[in-house]
């Protein structure tokens, strides 16, 4: 047992209508050894749920708060999953925060790998905010990652660090919070770290078990699929306009167009538009999101 892990961490769980697998995942977390002998803290944010949730998690911290540290967030009313995450947050003092949601189990191993990983990147400095590992979804496939995001062109094809499995240091998500609507609220946090100049590290190892069930009503970050494929082609536009400014403007204007880039992203994202209604414009953004996402990986990984 590594005594410098004990006391300082947190498991952060959003939870909305999830009275069908929410008990999975608390149990997944209560048989866990290494999050009973390293006193973690589980945060749960009950995000105004209709069904039963509320009370199978007041059943669980009933029986098992004597062995656990338990922070129990209600609210009466659905707020999302930005909401959701950012109270949590400011209930949270720990030197690390792990991000785990309520259809999801955790996997043995996680919080002593991750927290090792940090001791020896820290050991590096060369400004690491997040361990990520591998998730192994319900339908059996396996969500890899590259062991190492640390630029803008990486996150540029995607965002690579999976969300479920984020073990970030706690002053940083306290610092930079959740800015942007569901699901591209990891993303725009993990680009403003990048811009940053914070990096990323995956683990190479399966240690989430993910719900990829596309009928789970207990995913906070469900979005219309056209809307969301818009989304990621008007954010790549984005990313160009950026990277023209940035090629011609000098040094001194740096910070502007960072600053321009950085609202002009979050505009997309939580901005209606017409635009974003229109079949054809999504089948359109489908196909380039994802030739751009094949081809990105098939030079990433050819050899």
């Amino acid at each position: 047992m590594n005594k410098t892990f004990k006391g300082i961490s947190s498991i952060l769980i959003p939870i909305y209508n999830s009275e069908y697998v929410i008990n999975d995942c608390l149990f997944s977390l209560s048989n866990s050894k290494e999050i009973n002998e390293y006193d973690v803290e589980l945060i749960l944010i009950n995000d105004g749920s209709l069904d039963n949730t509320d009370k199978l998690i007041k059943s669980f911290i009933k029986e098992k708060s004597e062995k656990l540290r338990i922070k129990y967030i209600s609210h009466e009313k659905n707020l999302g999953i930005v909401k959701a995450l950012n109270s949590g947050i400011r209930k949270c003092n720990s030197e690390y925060i792990f991000r785990l949601d309520a259809d999801d189990k955790w996997v043995e191993g996680r919080l002593v790998k991750s927290l090792s990983k940090f001791k020896d990147l820290d050991s590096l400095k060369q400004n690491y905010a997040i361990v990520g590992t591998y998730m192994r979804g319900s339908s059996g496939r396996i969500y890899k990652s590259p062991k190492v995001v640390d630029s803008l062109f990486q996150h540029f094809f995607g965002g690579f660090v999976h969300h479920p499995t984020w073990c970030i240091k706690g002053e940083i998500l306290r610092k930079y919070l959740y800015k942007t609507k569901s699901p591209f609220d990891d993303y725009y946090l993990l680009m403003r770290l990048i811009l940053d100049d914070y990096k990323f590290y995956n683990i190479p190892e399966v240690l989430v078990i993910y719900n990829d069930s596309i009928k789970s009503s207990s995913r906070l970050t469900f979005l219309n699929f056209d809307i969301r494929a818009i989304n990621s082609l008007l954010i790549k536009f984005a990313f160009l306009r950026f990277w023209i400014r940035s090629f011609l403007r000098i040094k001194n204007q740096k910070k502007t167009n960072k600053y321009i880039f950085i609202n002009e992203v979050k505009n997309i994202i939580n901005k209606n538009s017409r635009l974003k209604e229109s079949k054809l414009i999504s089948f359109f953004a489908r196909y380039v999101n994802s030739v751009l996402y094949k081809t990105y990986i098939f030079f990433k990984y050819r050899n």
